[in-house]
């Protein structure tokens, strides 16, 4: 389920509604704050990409809705997070939920 712990509640929320502006605001805000970068990506990002991947194998979001949620988190990972968070960790943490999607899928 979406976290219910702040920031983190908003981020998801913000992917799962596809507003990337808001996304990019609450991972800046949250990075002022000293949040975890990983924890940003853990907590909130991927949560939110977790609730858009259930609506779309329930039919109720389409690949266009993917995509658009996906470009939130990705443009604030790459805005923001590249800097702060090894390659090696993000990719390992975004190939695993790649995996998972494509499982989830089949």
């Amino acid at each position: 389920g979406l976290p219910t712990e702040e920031p983190f509640k908003s981020i998801a929320l913000g992917v799962l509604y596809e507003d990337k502006a808001k996304v990019l605001s609450d991972v800046k805000e949250s990075l002022e704050n000293e949040i975890s970068p990983l924890d940003i990506i853990n907590k909130g990002l991927m949560k939110g990409i977790d609730a858009v991947s259930l609506l779309y194998t329930k039919g109720v979001y389409f690949l266009p809705d993917l995509m658009l949620a996906g470009d939130a988190m990705m443009e604030s990972v790459k805005k923001f997070l590249d800097t702060k968070v090894k390659q090696k960790e993000l990719l390992f943490v975004l190939l695993l939920k790649e995996i998972h999607m494509t499982s989830v899928k089949t």
